[in-house]
């Protein structure tokens, strides 16, 4: 797959390689192109947060709304992105982040328009297609973009072949201390109770089914 390389600095991720055994899709939940108020490119802007964080939060790939692949630094090697830093890091060392861009959960305000970050401000006014399903206080979520999806699926693929990993995923979006046994593909929210990333529309479970990658517990 092609990508575009936007390291981070050195020594904001952990240089060591590790073999890695799990995948972890994450929701940015942050602005992209369908709720910006300025020129600013947000899936970049994101990346550059982490090189100040001074946390080592990150993950390897970033994916934006138009298809675009982020590569910041190498997968065999590791950030924090599921635990917090006074943890021990097993499992973000032994899984690949894999972040994608969206704002995740919505509000519907008094105009009917849908706000992201839960604020009926005109600069979060979301502009994009909408799922409805109840999940951590929402009803109604920022759907993904299909080129987005159909990168996701890719590149996870990509990556269990050359890792090994076998492309089985958690079908449950809610958290389950089991979640790492029982799959190698997980969604944040099946492996972090305080997450919200992500519920998926029937359309994007519908290409999963087809991509190869078995809807399934194992």
């Amino acid at each position: 797959m092609k990508t575009i390389k936007y390291p981070l600095k050195e020594k904001q991720w952990i240089a060591v390689p590790v073999d890695k055994t799990h995948i972890v899709w994450h929701g940015s939940g942050m602005r992209t192109s369908l709720t910006m108020s300025c020129g600013v490119n947000p899936v970049t802007s994101m990346i550059d947060n982490w090189n100040y964080d001074g946390e080592k939060f990150a993950m390897p790939y970033v994916i934006a709304r138009n298809g675009d692949v982020y590569e910041t630094f190498p997968d065999n090697e590791w950030a924090y992105h599921v635990s917090n830093v006074n943890a021990n890091g097993y499992n973000d060392k032994r899984s690949i982040g894999i972040l994608v861009s969206n704002e995740l959960g919505l509000i519907k305000g008094t105009d009917n328009e849908y706000y992201a970050f839960t604020n009926q401000h005109h600069q979060n006014i979301y502009k994009g297609p909408v799922f409805e399903t109840k999940f951590k206080g929402f009803s109604y979520w920022a759907d993904f973009d299909e080129v987005q999806v159909d990168k996701l699926i890719e590149l996870t693929l990509e990556l269990c072949e050359k890792h090994k990993i076998k492309p089985i995923l958690y079908p449950n979006k809610v958290f389950n201390a089991q979640a790492w046994s029982k799959a190698r593909i997980v969604r944040h929210s099946s492996v972090d109770d305080a997450a919200i990333d992500f519920p998926m529309a029937p359309w994007f479970i519908e290409k999963i089914r087809k991509s190869g990658i078995t809807l399934g517990a194992k």
